[in-house]
């Protein structure tokens, strides 16, 4: 009697044991995502609006909404003067038009004085081939510029290793395009025009 009584206990102490082992290794394989890691995986993209400048000089790009844009009427000298800025981000990019009796984009590299230093690789703008400068000293810039019928158009940002002016610098230089029409890359001056334009930008 007293050996069934010590049989039942071991059974049941085995039994149990079993049991705990059982759950605990089920709870182990179970996979353990954190809110954060759920919402990440299941975020919707952040809207970016940009808004769209048209220049009387003939061309176009676009630019996040946030940017202050200064159209320097007072330079009566470029045909084009286009500064953008942003009140959190230091920095600044210019949109240039001017003369120029360089042929292509790598005669104008050649003739300014500036750009001498500089690394240059190829690029395009507006669907023209041109050069791409990037500068170190004394202070960092980059430069994209084309030439078009004596008219030189380039952008130059001045900005330290930045996400934000990264992005709209490549922003502006992919959107660049020439305007259709018959008005002249040399018309004259004036005020551009401003339209919006909503792009998504994945975060990731």
């Amino acid at each position: 009697m007293k050996r069934l009584l010590i049989v039942a206990v071991v059974i049941i102490v085995v039994s149990i044991l079993g049991g705990t082992i059982f759950v605990l290794q089920k709870n182990s394989q179970t996979p353990v995502v954190s809110p954060e890691g759920n919402n990440a995986l299941t975020s919707t993209p952040m809207v970016q609006e940009l808004l769209t400048w048209t220049d009387p000089a003939g061309f176009t790009f676009q630019y996040p909404k946030d940017v202050t844009v200064n159209k320097h009427d007072e330079d009566e000298v470029s045909y084009a003067h286009v500064e953008l800025t942003h009140k959190d981000n230091p920095g600044v990019i210019i949109v240039w038009a001017k003369d120029t009796t360089a042929q292509d984009g790598a005669g104008w590299v050649k003739s300014e004085k500036s750009l001498r230093g500089g690394t240059v690789f190829d690029t395009s703008l507006g669907g023209i081939a041109g050069k791409k400068v990037l500068l170190t000293t004394p202070k960092k810039v980059v430069v994209s510029g084309i030439v078009d019928r004596g008219v030189v158009f380039y952008v130059e940002g001045t900005f330290d290793i930045s996400d934000f002016w990264t992005k709209t610098y490549d922003t502006i230089t992919a959107s660049f395009s020439f305007s259709t029409g018959e008005q002249s890359a040399a018309s004259e001056g004036g005020a551009g025009t401003e339209e919006s334009f909503d792009e998504e930008e994945v975060i990731e």
